[in-house]
């Protein structure tokens, strides 16, 4: 992620330079000054909002995968069942899942390792999706306490002066690696109760 971030900031940095020097001689002295501050400052603009909302569509993008995946598991479980097809709730998938998983195969989901973890990334996700990162600005208290306090346990997310949520590359890393170890413990879980599959 760093990667394509920095090649693209790179880019318009470029980019800038090249404007700058192709400023025309007719402009006034003043007029040249004004244009460069104009152009730094739309620079400084596109950085930071680029950055922030490449990490904010990545975020949205693992719980869209997290989501799809719990289903998938789901599913699994009830064709080799033989139970009937579940009717999802778009509002409430991941209770759906939970209560799927407890009743069908007796797996408790938040005993599985980093499932507080999924629950944060939910929560930052609602509020990226909902409030495009202000937590003030969140209609639910208990939502904005929680996402507070997690903020105030994790060194990678950090709040602006307006509640602005700020969240870094290694947070994005880390919730990749907490989601893949995640699931590969729940399917190990599914093979025991499920599949009969002895634990490696």
């Amino acid at each position: 992620m760093d990667k394509q971030i920095t090649t693209i900031v790179h880019e318009q940095s470029e980019q800038l330079r090249k404007d700058i020097e192709d400023i025309p001689d007719t402009l006034s002295g003043e007029d040249q000054n004004m244009y460069i501050q104009y152009r730094n400052d739309e620079y400084q603009q596109f950085e930071k909002s680029f950055v922030e909302n490449f990490r904010y569509s990545f975020i949205v993008l693992i719980w869209l995968v997290i989501e799809d995946e719990l289903k998938r598991v789901c599913l699994e479980i009830r064709s080799r069942k033989g139970l009937e097809k579940i009717d999802w709730d778009r509002r409430g998938v991941i209770e759906q899942c939970k209560k799927i998983l407890k009743k069908d195969t007796g797996i408790a989901i938040d005993t599985i390792t980093h499932w507080h973890s999924i629950c944060g990334l939910q929560k930052i996700r609602h509020c990226i999706v909902h409030t495009a990162g202000y937590i003030d600005q969140l209609g639910n208290e208990k939502t904005k306490d929680y996402l507070k306090r997690l903020v105030k346990k994790s060194p990678d997310l950090q709040l602006d002066y307006d509640q602005h949520l700020r969240i870094t590359t290694k947070y994005c890393t880390l919730a990749v690696q907490n989601t893949k170890e995640f699931f590969l413990e729940l399917f190990d879980n599914v093979d025991i109760k499920v599949l009969k599959v002895k634990s490696k």
